[in-house]
């Protein structure tokens, strides 16, 4: 947090998220953001949470100072590779279903098959016993 704001008590949880923040003019326990605008790109912040619901008092704090370009390019990097690898995962999610469904269906093939050697095989029993009969 910025200096200005070292009155505030926050806890952060194991994942790094902020639990709760100062309260706003409202009274309104604020919970930390991070801002994905151009300029702002990865800054995190308190404001009003009632903003929602059009009744906010206007509060607002940023917890990072203003971040340098190469930082915030580095950001928006991660970020894309992040969505390209969230987007990959779920390709190799849906193949995944695709292999289970075909090894389903194989093995149906190989039950099939397998009656059907089984039906020729028999056959060919019968074609044997009904040659010795004729002879």
């Amino acid at each position: 947090m910025s200096s200005s704001n070292s009155g505030w008590s926050s806890s952060v949880t194991e994942s790094g998220a902020n639990s709760s923040g100062p309260q706003c003019y409202c009274g309104v326990t604020t919970y930390m953001k991070t801002s994905y605008t151009e300029h702002n790109f990865g800054r995190r912040f308190y404001s009003c949470p009632n903003y929602k619901i059009k009744r906010t008092c206007g509060f607002f704090a940023w917890v990072d100072p203003p971040m340098c370009d190469y930082g915030k390019r580095v950001l928006k990097r991660m970020r894309d590779m992040q969505k390209r690898l969230n987007f990959d995962m779920n390709e190799v999610q849906i193949l995944k279903e695709e292999v289970e469904k075909h090894k389903e269906e194989v093995q149906k093939h190989r039950v099939h098959e397998k009656k059907y050697k089984e039906e020729v095989e028999k056959h060919r029993k019968q074609v044997k016993e009904y040659k010795l009969l004729w002879q």
